[in-house]
């Protein structure tokens, strides 16, 4: 795997005005560095038979209000475990807010030998990110990109289904969506900060939920975004300008394929959806 930066993915602001003091040793007061912050800390990997796996230490007695952050999860405890995504070169962070008001940051590199069967990685954040960061776009392969279909039926019951890549343009138009997002636009999953970015400059932040299989009753999951994250993110038939929509139900998702669908809440089986398709950027 790729290096990759972990930073934190949360609202600092918001994480240290909830959080209470982390350190009992110490006064929450004057000001420390970045250089200072390292030395009140120490990260360490968890080793399994002499090899570092991807499970992480993080220990600080720092003077300071801390979060650490793996690029996924954040923890406001002085001490605390994460589990890594991946192999190879990473950096676990480290923000504090001094008793000054004072932001500093401290970052942790650390080398990943192997995963571990005792810390199990979700697989879908591999599928949606690939080695960090995967590239998204429009899918007429098979078919129409967007369009109206039935809810709750599998494989997608579309009614309409002759939409390209760049004919969508035309929808973007009556629904005066920018036009930024019709042909080759693209959306990027970023796994530090779980982030989406299009094309366009467009940006968002993204949540998902794999459903076990004894759950499933024809969704396999939700993807959340927040911000402007998919493309063209409207519900078909919702007026002028468009509806804008941030939770979808996945209907497939694997290595090379993303179908999503939406329909307004209460929609019974049967009932009008819209649906996306997209396709990995090989």
């Amino acid at each position: 795997m790729k290096k990759t930066i972990f930073c934190l993915v949360a609202s600092i602001g918001l994480f240290f005005t909830a959080c209470d003091p982390v350190c009992d040793e110490h006064e929450l007061s004057g000001s420390i560095s970045a250089d200072q912050l390292k030395t009140f800390c120490k990260v360490e990997l968890v080793q399994e038979n002499g090899v570092n796996v991807n499970r992480v230490r993080c220990t600080t007695n720092a003077p300071c209000n801390v979060v650490w952050s793996n690029g996924v999860e954040s923890s406001t405890k002085p001490t605390c475990e994460f589990t890594l995504f991946g192999t190879g070169e990473q950096v676990v962070s480290c923000q504090a807010l001094c008793g000054n008001g004072e932001l500093i940051s401290a970052e942790f590199p650390v080398t990943v030998d192997a995963m571990s069967d005792n810390y199990p990685v979700d697989p879908t954040w591999a599928i949606l990110c690939g080695d960090g960061e995967k590239v998204w776009t429009w899918d007429d392969s098979e078919g129409g990109v967007w369009g109206n279909c039935g809810y709750m039926r599998t494989p997608i019951n579309v009614w309409w289904n002759d939409l390209t890549a760049e004919g969508i343009a035309d929808q973007m138009v009556g629904y005066s969506y920018p036009l930024d997002d019709s042909g080759d636009a693209t959306m990027t999953f970023v796994l530090t900060g779980t982030k989406v970015i299009k094309s366009s400059g467009g940006q968002g932040r993204f949540t998902f939920k794999m459903y076990d299989k004894k759950d499933i009753t024809f969704a396999i999951g939700k993807l959340s975004v927040t911000g402007d994250g998919i493309l063209f993110p409207i519900r078909i038939n919702s007026g002028d300008p468009g509806l804008i929509v941030n939770e979808y139900d996945i209907i497939q998702l694997d290595d090379d394929k993303m179908q999503l669908i939406n329909a307004p809440e209460g929609t019974g089986d049967g009932g009008e959806a819209t649906y996306w398709k997209f396709k990995a950027v090989k």
